[in-house]
Parts: C-alpha cells; sequence; structure tokens
C-alpha cells in the first residue's frame, strides 16, 4: 500500500508541477505578446502623428509664403495626438510640446503684418529641432539600442530651401538663383 501512495503522491505532484508551467508559461507569452502589441501600437501612432505634423507644417508653410489663412486638417493632427497619448510613454508625449508650440507661434506669424523672415527662420529652427526631439524620443521608447539622430529625415525642410520658396519681400537678402545658368547658351 505505500508503494500505491508514492506512486499517487509522485504522479499528483508531476501533474501539479506540469500545470504551474502550463500557467506560467502561459502567463509569460501573455506579457510579451502584450509588449509586442504596445509596440506595434506606439509606433503606428508616432508614425501617424509625424504623418499629420508634416501636412500640417506643409499648410502653415505654404500659407505664410501666400499670405493667406491656414487651411490645415486640425482635426486629423488633433486626433493623431490625442491617439499618441493612449500608448506613448510620458516623455515621448512630452516630446510634442515643443512641436505645438512652436506650430502655435507660425499661426501667429502667418498673421502679422508686415512678414519677417527673420521671425519665421527662428521658429522653423525651433521646429527643426522639436521634430528631431520627437523622433529621438520616439525611437528610444520603440527600441532603446538605436541611436540619436541629429538630422531631420523627412518633415521640415532646410531653411535654406524654405527661403528659398518665400516671396523676396519677406527676406532679408534675396534667395539664390534656383536654377544655374546654362553655359550652353551664350
Amino acid at each position: 500500500m505505500a508503494d500505491l501512495w508514492t506512486v499517487l503522491a509522485t504522479s499528483g505532484l508531476a501533474a501539479v508541477t506540469a500545470l504551474a508551467g502550463i500557467f506560467a508559461g502561459g502567463r509569460v507569452s501573455r506579457q510579451s505578446q502584450d509588449r509586442h502589441l504596445i509596440r506595434d501600437r506606439q509606433s503606428v501612432a508616432y508614425s501617424t502623428f509625424l504623418q499629420e505634423y508634416g501636412k500640417v507644417e506643409i499648410d502653415l508653410r505654404e500659407a505664410y509664403a501666400a499670405n493667406r489663412r491656414s487651411t490645415a486638417d486640425w482635426e486629423s493632427f488633433n486626433a493623431s495626438l490625442a491617439a499618441l497619448s493612449l500608448v506613448a510613454p510620458p516623455d515621448v508625449s512630452a516630446a510634442t510640446l515643443p512641436i505645438r508650440a512652436a506650430i502655435e507661434e507660425l499661426l501667429i506669424l502667418i498673421a502679422r503684418e508686415p512678414k519677417d523672415a527673420a521671425e519665421y527662420e527662428q521658429v522653423h529652427s525651433t521646429l527643426t529641432q522639436a521634430q528631431i526631439a520627437f523622433v529621438n524620443a520616439a525611437r528610444h521608447s520603440l527600441d532603446g539600442t538605436l541611436g540619436q539622430l541629429d538630422f531631420v529625415v523627412g518633415g521640415t525642410p532646410r531653411w535654406d530651401f524654405v527661403a528659398h520658396w518665400l516671396p523676396s519681400a519677406y527676406h532679408r537678402l534675396d534667395p539664390p538663383n534656383p536654377t544655374p545658368p546654362d553655359p550652353t547658351e551664350e
């Protein structure tokens, strides 16, 4: 009879251990899936925000150059910010604040007369640096091993490109000729 109890105890202990392993494995697997799901949602929110930001920045730049009101799609831009706030860690959410502040400054500059390219250049520089800071915060939250960027990839163009398209009345100096002269024509 003692052998029967030993066999039952050993079998019971093996079953309990197996069940505990199944539950622990399921929990670890679930946590891993949750982390991947959050990271995927963060990636979508970050890229959507950058796309909407790019559209707004282009509209504001064109509105400034054409001396017109902005026609930006603020609904989509604000929706992208709200979606980002649901999944982004605090440092990434905070990295949107300088972008939003620079956009507000651009809206003021669009309405201001007379236009001053020097003021616009300052806001443009702030916007460029804010975009780089946001991208770096987002990259770090997705994968801490990604290095920092110190330049813009997409989004806000270089100032010399922007300045070229501003009306000459807004410039301190006229922009360079965008088309070099053809040396064969003389």
